[in-house]
């Protein structure tokens, strides 16, 4: 397997080893989620909350918030410890997303039985000030992975468990695939059909689409869509697909953090526009121009415009 696709594997793992050398608990989920979505793109999960991990998610989604927090099951709060927590005995949690230029690169939960004492203020700003140098290690993977390449689409159909009930050869081919670029074992859901399905269901959509890239595939996209089969049951088709050119670029830029008008500076690079033309078309003058410049050469971490516009359409 390619270094590439066991890096943000290796990275979920080396938190975990030192969040335990700084901090006692008793289980753990830490997941990497697509900032632009924030849908997960794989987790390592303690084998204790693995079976209620799914419920977990759902009810991530419904918070839908980046803020670092505790929850104590003794002062009452929330339906996530008093309905999924405490029946698997569990009387604590404490979050931490991780943030890295204003976005969300996954979280760190971890969890202590009901038993133990409870997570400290201590404890949560400690966790919260490993958390920023792993988001900005998350965000470098991603910015960093060859993302060239065309895919052989492929489908799968489940039924709402996620148990397949018809696969394609391309479609169990791809499942395989996530299985190894998520680095979970083979009678496990990747992660990201399972966030697809639970944000289906939690924004009530028919359709969702997830876009990711790796080391072998390059940008592809799953798009999850709800069917009713001939016995009038639902289902869900996964679709992994090629990325548009369009939502490839786009999604590029947003991974680099590049802001709004950093964006529109970048898309006259892409034009061929010169420094004057980009002043002018932005109503800008052209020392700003050439600050954003150097704002966005950073950031992507290029020193010419040839050079950015390969690396954010994959061709570095």
């Amino acid at each position: 397997m390619p270094d590439e696709s066991s890096t943000l594997h290796t990275i979920r793992i080396e938190m975990r080893e030192t969040l335990s050398n700084y901090c006692t608990f008793d289980a753990y989920c830490i997941s990497t989620v697509d900032p632009i979505t924030l849908l997960p793109t794989g987790s390592l999960t303690d084998p204790r909350i693995e079976s209620i991990h799914n419920e977990l998610l759902q009810n991530e989604f419904k918070e839908n918030e980046n803020v670092a927090r505790i929850l104590h099951l003794e002062k009452g709060e929330e339906a996530r410890l008093k309905e999924i927590l405490a029946p698997a005995d569990f009387g604590d949690e404490l979050r931490v997303p991780l943030m890295y230029r204003n976005q969300c690169w996954g979280v760190i939960h971890l969890f202590r039985a009901k038993a133990n004492s409870s997570f400290t203020q201590e404890d949560l700003a400690l966790i919260s000030k490993l958390s920023r140098s792993f988001a900005g290690k998350i965000a470098s993977h991603f910015q960093h992975t060859k993302v060239q390449g065309h895919v052989t689409p492929g489908t799968i159909i489940t039924d709402t468990n996620l148990n397949v009930i018809y696969s394609n050869e391309h479609g169990q081919l791809w499942l395989d695939t996530l299985k190894t670029i998520e680095q979970i074992n083979t009678n496990q859901t990747p992660r990201s059909v399972q966030g697809l399905l639970a944000r289906l269901d939690i924004d009530k959509a028919t359709s969702k689409k997830l876009i990711l890239n790796s080391a072998d595939e390059g940008y592809f996209q799953i798009r999850a869509e709800k069917l009713q089969d001939h016995h009038s049951d639902e289902v869900i088709a996964f679709h992994f697909e090629n990325v548009s050119f369009e939502d490839q670029y786009m999604y590029a830029k947003n991974q680099y953090g590049l802001s709004e008008r950093e964006g529109d500076v970048t898309d006259c690079v892409l034009k061929g526009y010169t420094t004057k033309k980009i002043a002018e078309t932005l109503f800008i003058s052209m020392h700003t121009a050439q600050d954003h410049l150097k704002s966005i050469f950073r950031k992507v971490d290029v020193h010419t415009r040839r050079d950015l516009i390969n690396k954010l359409m994959g061709k570095a």
